[in-house]
């Protein structure tokens, strides 16, 4: 099945926390969170029968999502031309008959082939670790079954212990802190407190790293702003293996959602960026180049024509 999300300016529905509320028409739940300039919602549960790798908003997804919204906070006043950004992704549900897609589990299920494969489905992506965590406990008990002199000795997953590159903070206050002194350090090359504070959301405390590579640049580049983009980018390439725009500006930093209203003017430059860090040829770029322009259009396409209320 299909969800979608909507991507709206914070001061077109500027809320203080995360919300979530049932949808009138059919008492789905959708949520609304807000991050950073935007507020975002979602999300719709439809059965999708299209190409897996591209999935999209439609006009119909945009609307339901909209109503909703419209519903629980009428002086909002919400429109299609208020949307900012979408974006898209499938469900992979385990099919059970009679059912419809929304009752249909969320949870994943282990299966066991006969010559031995063993395989994981459903499940979420937010889930990814749990999952990870019992398919490699299930291994690890089969090979200690069918082998205990081999195998006796490797242990379960370890993943629950194992802390996301950035992650090191043990509490929020911690994480305050680690912001509020990178804040002070980055007013040396004229970098805002809202670009630090957008970096350590993202990379946590691997901000230092791009910090430094700012500090680096300056006072060479003397525009803050590029100064701190070029040495985001620089981190994207050398520490996370961007390759081009859309790995960059999608995959890694979320610009395409989050970000979209400033990316006309920035994605020309980050393009000629990318090509001189990776000695791309004129053709390379270009390639590069209308990828990003196809997903940057492919994200709003639903509005073509179509501007109107949805109550």
């Amino acid at each position: 099945t299909k969800g979608i999300h909507l991507v709206l300016p914070r001061h077109r529905l500027n809320l203080k926390q995360s919300v979530y509320f049932d949808v009138e028409a059919d008492n789905r739940m959708v949520f609304a969170i807000p991050r950073g300039n935007t507020t975002y919602i979602g999300t719709t549960d439809t059965n999708y029968k299209g190409k897996i790798d591209r999935p999209t908003c439609s006009l119909e997804d945009a609307e339901y999502v909209l109503a909703a919204a419209n519903h629980m906070f009428p002086s909002a006043n919400l429109t299609l031309e208020d949307i900012e950004s979408t974006w898209s992704g499938l469900r992979p549900l385990i099919h059970e008959d009679g059912k419809d897609p929304s009752e249909l589990s969320r949870k994943d299920e282990i299966f066991f082939g006969k010559k031995g494969l063993i395989s994981i489905s459903g499940g979420k992506l937010t889930g990814y670790r749990k999952m990870a965590e019992r398919v490699t406990d299930e291994v690890v008990k089969r090979l200690r079954t069918t082998d205990a002199d081999a195998y006796n000795g490797i242990s379960a997953c370890r993943t629950e212990g194992i802390k996301l590159g950035g992650g090191a903070f043990e509490s929020k206050q911690e994480l305050e802190k680690f912001m509020i002194a990178r804040i002070g350090e980055a007013k040396q090359i004229m970098l805002s407190e809202r670009q630090v504070v957008d970096l350590v959301y993202k990379y946590g405390t691997q901000t230092d790293l791009i910090l430094e590579k700012a500090f680096a640049l300056y006072p060479v580049i003397t525009d803050p702003l590029r100064r701190i983009h070029m040495a985001e980018l620089w981190y994207g390439i050398h520490h996370e293996m961007c390759h081009n725009l859309c790995d960059y500006l999608i995959r890694r930093t979320g610009r395409l959602y989050f970000e979209r209203p400033s990316l006309a003017e920035l994605y020309p430059f980050l393009a000629e960026k990318m090509a001189e860090s990776l000695a791309w040829t004129e053709r390379e770029k270009s390639e590069a180049i209308l990828e990003f322009e196809a997903e940057y259009e492919e994200v709003v396409a639903f509005k073509e024509g179509k501007k109107k209320s949805v109550a």
